[in-house]
């Protein structure tokens, strides 16, 4: 229950009341409806009904808690009103827009009774409208099951409940009390529901008619200030002809009027059906798909009938078993049975009550404040709480259009898009978080208070010691109260001064950004270091220029530390992330700018002799899917030490550098001269020689190896996007900067993180 925070109030009853809420931790937003308890045998009825539905055109049910004086049901959110409303505000409707508007309304209906369910009492008030305008039926309170009797189900709500709260009159109400409690509005009840008989799908039919003549003309078809005057129109006066007021009044065509005289017949077995009502031509072919597919859906169900019939009763299995039920003249659906029959009668039955009780909310205090109550304005982000559902699979003409489309040009729809080129400051803006304005006083402060325009033009001795003065003002140690509020105003100045670009380029390219630096990790006070993060953000905000010796790296460093460090405060987040995006910003823009060729311009070498890691490293830029300006090394896999002619230096090199090869050597050359080998002159070299040669076939057998498993890597095929299409490519052979396809689960025989300039 507290999952949820409520805003404004977007719609009231007389025994309710619905808000506007937001399931906390997401963006999806619902209504919240708050009943009286009195309401709870209607309230246990809708979601009987409802809490399984999940239709296009039907508001969904989420969740329902209890607390100790109210119902709280958690619903759909339909931000477009409803069709009442758009009935008054129009006055009538054309037909194109009727046509629209009844398509939703039929889909909708005939949803609710394939599952068995009577709506009773269909008005525009209790239809709504989403965000894009879909119609959706949203109250179920006076709705049934098909086959039962209303009364029945509101007795045993409130006999079960001892007496359904209040003023509900306990399990001694009279039936005939609850009979008339349960009427619905009487211009949109057919004629036999005003005789006493029960709701059907004729009478449900009735109202959805009743309801198109009101689209088109603006008011119901049977008006009258009298209730018995009303009722006698409804028995027996013929239905008017449907005529628009207005100006701009048309004439209803005969496919519409046709339709009008087939719903509103006052005989429910002449009354128009569900299958004349989705044939007639009113609706231009707009149900033939759905007509074809429950003519073939009836051939089957027939030819399983007759199989079931020939197959006897032992070998008959559940799921073969079907039922055919009559919906009225002229309507037959076919529905299956025992389990899923019984599931049915499970959901909506008397038996179901218990398993749909509230979520109860009481506690010790028995307090009432189940939701979060929200002061602060409705987000500019609206969308209605939703289950995810996965979309339904397209049809697979439709797959073949993307097909057939050239691969680079969908990546670059997919990448590109308007928005990326409309560039919106990080730092002061109002969509993000509001700023407070900035303002100093130019008597206390410690530099000549320069308009900006006049720092832009300055001379370079005049700027320089404009700027020395700057820096002496901040570099002072003192803690005082007074010095504190010094450096807040000259903060607060070149706050103002940072928005004009010129002088905000000759600000970062300056000692100041060092200087500021400094006081990001020195500063003892939090307002100090605050106004320090705007005057970075700004001034990388207005920037124009970055020179190669403006220290930014060392103020990413400082503002990386200090988020770091509080991590878990957000308000000081609220101030270090915004100039951090800004200096982010600005290095990567100035980057691409520098490096990048200009289209049409050929690339000239760089002939500024830089020889230094660092300055490699300044230029080491990778283009995406495109020729490299700059050298590097092959993406070739080698691991091997030697081959054939860099074996026998190379492994002498390595023996003989071992202190224990090099005595045996020594000893062989002493054992040349005569009179100091007792044994001979080429004995000792038999150790030496046993050594090398057990050595050098270790390093052959080793080295073999590792050429083997070069091989292997060099030789996997990796698919990469070359000329819009993606091609199978030994991995030695892909290039710096292409895009590599890599699968959920693939191998790949190496990065690119190790490639360095040649």
């Amino acid at each position: 229950m507290e999952n949820f925070i409520l805003y404004e109030e977007i719609g009231r009853g007389s025994k309710s009341v619905v808000y506007k809420g937001r399931r906390k931790g997401s963006i999806y937003f619902v209504a919240i409806i708050c009943c009286e308890k009195s309401k709870r045998a209607k309230v246990t009825n809708h979601v009987r009904l409802t809490h399984s539905i999940k239709h296009e055109n039907i508001v969904s049910f989420h969740e329902w808690y209890e607390t100790s004086n109210h119902l709280w049901l958690v619903v759909e959110l339909c931000t477009g009103g409803s069709l009442e409303a758009v009935i008054s505000q129009d006055e009538c409707l054309s037909e194109d827009v009727v046509r629209d508007f009844a398509l939703d309304l039929i889909k909708g209906l005939k949803h609710i009774h394939e599952s068995g369910i009577i709506c009773s009492d269909i008005t525009p008030a209790k239809i709504l409208l989403d965000g894009p305008g879909t119609l959706k039926y949203s109250n179920f309170c006076l709705s049934k099951a098909d086959g039962e009797t209303l009364e029945d189900f509101l007795q045993f709500v409130m006999s079960e409940d001892g007496g359904g709260g209040v003023g509900e009159g306990g399990e001694n109400t009279p039936r005939k009390n609850i009979k008339n409690r349960i009427q619905g509005s009487p211009m949109y009840c057919a004629p036999e529901l005003v005789q006493g008989e029960d709701s059907t799908i004729a009478s449900d039919l009735w109202s959805l008619g009743c309801i198109l003549y009101e689209m088109f003309t603006g008011k119901a078809p049977f008006l009258s200030d009298s209730f018995s005057d009303l009722i006698d129109l409804i028995l027996h006066e013929d239905l008017p002809s449907p005529r628009q007021k207005g100006t701009t009044a048309c004439k209803p065509t005969l496919e519409f009027e046709s339709l009008l005289n087939g719903l509103l017949q006052k005989d429910p077995y002449k009354r128009m059906n569900w299958d004349q009502l989705l044939s007639h031509s009113f609706w231009k072919g707009a149900f033939y798909e759905e007509l074809t597919s429950k003519s073939e859906e009836a051939l089957g169900n027939s030819r399983c009938m007759e199989q079931c019939e020939v197959r006897p009763p032992s070998e008959a299995s559940p799921r073969d078993s079907v039922t055919v039920t009559s919906l009225g003249e002229g309507q037959v659906g076919v529905r299956p049975t025992r389990n899923s029959s019984q599931a049915l009668s499970k959901s909506l039955g008397l038996d179901s009550v218990a398993d749909i009780r509230p979520k109860s909310a009481l506690d010790g205090e028995a307090r009432e404040s189940i939701f979060l109550l929200s002061s602060r304005p409705t987000p500019r982000t609206s969308a209605a709480a939703r289950e995810i559902v996965p979309k339904a699979i397209q049809t697979q003409g439709n797959m073949l259009i993307g097909g057939l489309r050239d691969v680079a040009s969908c990546v670059k729809d997919l990448v590109y898009t308007d928005n990326d080129f409309t560039v919106t400051p990080i730092i002061d803006n109002p969509k993000i978080m509001k700023s407070t304005p900035v303002r100093f006083d130019s008597k206390t402060l410690i530099v000549p208070a320069h308009p900006a325009d006049k720092l832009s033009s300055m001379s370079v001795k005049d700027w320089g010691a404009f700027v020395q003065q700057l820096c002496c003002a901040l570099e002072s140690g003192e803690r005082s109260g007074g010095t504190v509020r010094s450096k807040l105003n000259l903060l607060c100045y070149l706050c103002t001064v940072a928005a004009h670009k010129d002088t905000a380029t000759r600000l970062i390219n300056s000692p100041l950004l060092h200087l500021l630096t400094q006081h990001l990790r020195t500063a003892p006070n939090w307002d100090v270091k605050a106004k320090v993060m705007r005057v970075i953000g700004l001034l990388a905000s207005h920037c124009v220029d970055l020179k190669d010796g403006a220290p930014v790296t060392e103020a990413l460093h400082a503002f990386t530390e200090l988020v770091r460090e509080n991590f878990r405060n957000s308000k000081l987040k609220q101030c270090l992330l915004p100039p951090l995006g800004e200096l982010l910003y600005l290095i990567a823009s100035q980057s691409f700018s520098s490096s990048a060729p200009s289209p049409g311009y050929e690339r000239t070498e760089d002939t500024s002799g830089k020889t230094s890691a660092a300055a490699q490293e300044d230029g080491r830029v990778i283009f995406i899917n495109q020729p490299q300006y700059t050298k590097f090394c092959s993406n070739h896999v080698s691991t091997a030490k030697y081959n054939v002619l860099t074996f026998l230096p190379r492994f002498l090199y390595a023996q003989f550098r071992r202190a224990a090869n090099s005595f045996f050597l020594f000893i062989a050359l002493l054992q040349q001269i005569p009179d100091v080998s007792p044994t001979g002159r080429w004995t000792t070299l038999v150790p030496l020689l046993f050594i090398l040669v057990v050595a050098a076939v270790k390093e052959v057998i080793e080295d073999l190896k590792r050429h083997k498993a070069d091989s292997v890597v060099n030789k996997k095929k990796a698919h990469v996007l070359r000329n819009g299409a993606w091609r199978a490519v030994h991995w030695e052979k892909v290039a710096i900067g292409e895009i590599v396809r890599a699968c959920n689960g693939d191998h790949l025989p190496a990065d690119l993180g190790h490639s360095v300039l040649q």
